[in-house]
């Protein structure tokens, strides 16, 4: 099966504060094509959080649906990655979107849409791995760098 590389990033700038603003980059590399995207978040109060989820949301969704092949998602977002990894989605799918503690679980709806592009792409397998951020990776540091730019437009 042959890989596709996604890397993604979201940026907030300010974030917490009423005036943040948010951008989400995804890098999606396979042999030797790439295609770099980014985007605004249009939120009253983005977080730096939501960024990073939309950022993976919107590089899968740039995978055809009909695709078969790996997909390595690499992301510099420990929320995101041991979320996944740590089965914590599952759990909470399992529990109606609730934590260990019995709360909401926070961006419920950008959970569930990962879920929902994931499984239109039937096809492919998904692999989150956790990379460093500012470490030098190429292709995280593009992401940062892009994620930042839409969120200041």
């Amino acid at each position: 099966m042959n890989t596709l590389h996604l890397y993604t990033d979201g940026s907030c700038l300010k974030n917490g504060q009423e005036e943040a603003r948010a951008g989400w980059a995804a890098i999606l590399s396979y042999g030797e094509k790439q295609l770099h995207l980014s985007g605004k978040i249009e939120l009253e109060k983005p977080t730096n959080n939501v960024a990073e989820l939309t950022a993976v949301v919107k590089g899968i969704e740039a995978i055809k649906p009909d695709a078969k092949c790996a997909v390595v998602i690499r992301c510099d977002s420990e929320y995101v990655v041991k979320s996944i990894n740590e089965k914590r989605v599952h759990s909470w799918a399992k529990t109606g979107w609730m934590t260990s503690t019995k709360k909401p679980v926070a961006n419920v709806e950008l959970w569930k849409k990962l879920i929902a592009v994931c499984r239109e792409r039937k096809g492919c397998t998904f692999t989150f791995e956790d990379v460093a951020a500012h470490s030098g990776d190429v292709y995280n540091e593009l992401c940062d760098k892009l994620a930042k730019k839409a969120a200041s437009m």
